[in-house]
């Protein structure tokens, strides 16, 4: 008679106690893919996956020097008002002219290097502003004379890792390529690479801004 009665309330107390272990493993985490508080922020957060790096860069460009050729000089105009442009917009230091030392079309690169120092002049850059440097003779053919400058530059993630079946997530975590696109499209916009690092200094508000 006592084991009979005492059989049901063995096996109450046996799932009690089944019951309080397992929600004691899911409260203290049993799940040993569970993704660390630590590392968390680092998956969830683009900026911190997919950081933007600010960085030193060189922009140069390589220009014919031919004979006079009213097309090609039309052209080579161009492109140097362009590469002028953005020189003066985001240039930290001396436009630089590249040229072979004691070139055979000497004559040549020299009306190439007037020509550049007269649209540097018309888009309101100092005459010191553009320098003359030789380079190494094996550097580069005599027929190429290059412009550069060294800049700040905001260097975007390399994006399209689609390693992960983003159907299955049983961490509920985003999939490795969730917000590079977003990263690599501002680094490519921001006009002031700088801001990345700190704040820009405050100026006075505009005129209209200071009537409204």
């Amino acid at each position: 008679m006592s084991r009979s009665g005492e059989s049901p309330r063995i096996n109450r107390n046996a799932g009690r106690l089944l019951l309080i272990g397992l929600v004691g493993c899911a409260a203290t985490g049993c799940d040993g893919t569970r993704i660390s508080d630590e590392f968390h922020p680092v998956l969830t957060d683009p900026s911190k996956r997919h950081p933007i790096v600010v960085a030193a860069d060189t922009v140069a460009l390589d220009l014919a020097v031919s004979p006079i050729d009213s097309a090609m000089d039309a052209q080579i105009h161009l492109e140097t008002l362009r590469f002028m442009h953005k020189y003066k917009r985001e240039a930290k230091g001396p436009l630089t002219v590249w040229v072979r030392s004691k070139p055979a079309n000497q004559r040549a690169i020299a009306s190439r290097i007037k020509a550049v120092r007269s649209v540097a002049v018309d888009i309101g850059l100092p005459p010191a502003a553009v320098r003359v440097q030789e380079r190494p003779r094996g550097d580069a053919p005599e027929q190429i004379m290059t412009l550069s400058y060294d800049r700040i530059a905001a260097i975007g993630p390399i994006c399209g890792d689609w390693s992960e079946n983003v159907v299955k997530n049983p961490q509920n975590v985003p999939y490795p390529n969730y917000g590079c696109a977003q990263q690599r499209n501002l680094a490519a916009m921001v006009s002031r690479p700088t801001d990345f690092i700190y704040p820009a200094a405050e100026v006075e508000r505009g005129g209209d801004r200071r009537s409204a």
